[in-house]
């Protein structure tokens, strides 16, 4: 992984072990395409908590490989495509390519009814402006 990616799962480290759940599909996810072996598998499920288990995971993920972290990204499609976005915002990078991976995950995003509550969520409060969620 290089040095960049690590520096994105590093920014976001705490924001992550708070909104995913890597119990669900992540993990086995990058066992299936040989980011994890079954030793790192059992290593994170032996935590006592989504959060600890989440921690494990970005600790081991740096050092596995220079496709951890666009597996990573992979992993969080289905679920979590707000997550997978904020990510490759993190990239700092322009152009078409991760333009054209935002809109997608946006899109996979939107078929989700969890996605669709939490955003129509953001933007109600957004328009509503709570004292305690606005700046």
């Amino acid at each position: 992984m290089d040095s960049q990616h690590k520096d994105i799962l590093r920014k976001h480290r705490l924001e992550l072990s708070s909104n995913i759940n890597t119990d669900d599909t992540i993990v086995q996810y990058l066992y299936q395409e040989d980011i994890l072996t079954l030793s790192h598998v059992e290593e994170i499920l032996a935590e006592n908590s989504s959060k600890k288990r989440t921690l494990k995971l970005l600790d081991l993920l740096p050092a596995r490989g220079p496709k951890a972290f666009e597996k990573f990204l992979e992993s969080l499609e289905a679920e979590y495509p707000w997550v997978q976005e904020r990510l490759l915002q993190g990239l700092g990078t322009s152009g078409v390519q991760v333009t054209a991976q935002v809109l997608e995950a946006e899109y996979k995003g939107l078929q989700n009814p969890k996605y669709c509550c939490a955003l129509r969520c953001r933007q109600l409060t957004t328009q509503l402006c709570f004292p305690w969620k606005c700046s």
